[in-house]
């Protein structure tokens, strides 16, 4: 399940930890892995991080790794996607990796903020 701050708590799931700990190590490497991932939070999250690293020239994706990031785009397996109490659900993830989706634009605004890109705090 893909979340920044899900249920009561307002907690990140396991996934968005962990890609939350590849980034603050910069382990770029493990995050281009979760593109061949069984997970769809791990390739939906991958897709992002990747696109967003590759666009800043901190990365070059691989052709191999630009074939993974389109099938996944297109693919219509379910993402599951929670945002506080109130917001959660099963979206395709050719549907959640629209630009003008809720998951994509709470999703880039997350990494963007965890890539230091922008100036703002979370609690958790």
């Amino acid at each position: 399940m893909v979340g920044f701050g899900c249920g009561y708590s307002g907690k990140k799931t396991k996934v968005t930890k962990q890609m939350v700990r590849f980034i603050k190590h910069k382990n770029y490497k493990a995050i281009r892995n979760k593109l061949s991932s069984k997970n769809t939070a791990s390739q939906f999250l991958a897709v992002l991080i990747v696109l967003k690293l590759d666009s800043l020239e901190t990365i070059t994706l691989t052709e191999k790794e630009w074939s993974n990031v389109q099938e996944i785009k297109e693919s219509e397996e379910l993402v599951n996607y929670c945002s506080g109490c109130t917001e959660w659900g099963q979206y395709p993830l050719n549907k959640a990796l629209i630009s003008n989706s809720l998951c994509f634009n709470a999703s880039d605004f997350w990494i963007r903020k965890e890539l230091g890109l922008l100036n703002v705090s979370y609690h958790n």
